[in-house]
């Protein structure tokens, strides 16, 4: 099985989405530097805005919403600003919670992977907690990948379980998560992804 198969979430519901751009270099050592390099932006969520083309904006806050600077780690928040009509719930931006953060090699095959594992979550910023803050349903999740194969490097962002969030109060943010995530599932997420993963490897 393919190494980065072993971590994307599984698909059981609503739509999935693959997003992928691999650079083949000269050499094992410039696979390296790349990969390396690759890895640093892809943990550097609060400067994805600056890559190429990006059209939404990213923040890593704590669990009160408070900015976090530094790697994204475990457990933070994604405040995510798109340009889109927002929530009523999100208080203008869709929010997403860190899964997982980590880093796995398989070095008999010459292989590496780190990745960012999120899903949907409520806005810490706000005393109700209940309802995910964000277009997709809390079930859907969205995984960043770096990896080097040999002498390839991939970048790719990887959605699964994605299906509108419709369990909000709001009839306002019931309607626009559905239009969003429709928007999302025909092909707007892929522009922004394409343009993060190109920028993660140029």
């Amino acid at each position: 099985m393919n190494i980065i198969d072993t971590i994307i979430p599984g698909q059981q519901t609503g739509w999935e989405s693959n997003t992928e751009e691999k650079v083949t270099t000269a050499n094992r050592q410039e696979a390296e530097q790349l990969y390396e390099l690759a890895k640093s932006r892809l943990l550097d969520v609060n400067h994805w805005h600056e890559l190429k083309n990006m059209p939404a904006t990213f923040a890593l806050t704590d669990g009160q919403g408070n900015h976090v600077e530094g790697p994204v780690k475990p457990d933070v928040f994604f405040k995510i600003s798109i340009p889109s009509p927002t929530t009523e719930s999100g208080e203008g931006f869709d929010w997403v919670q860190v899964e997982d953060v980590s880093e796995i090699s398989d070095a008999a095959a010459d292989r590496k992977v780190s990745y960012i594992i999120v899903h949907p979550a409520p806005n810490p910023t706000t005393e109700k907690h209940d309802d995910a803050s964000h277009f997709f349903s809390p079930e859907a999740s969205s995984c960043f990948v770096v990896a080097r194969d040999k002498n390839d490097v991939i970048a790719a962002v990887y959605g699964r379980n994605e299906k509108p969030n419709v369990g909000t109060e709001s009839l306002l943010d019931k309607a626009r998560n559905v239009i969003v995530a429709i928007g999302a599932a025909v092909g707007m997420s892929k522009i922004q992804w394409k343009s993060l993963v190109k920028g993660l490897l140029s």
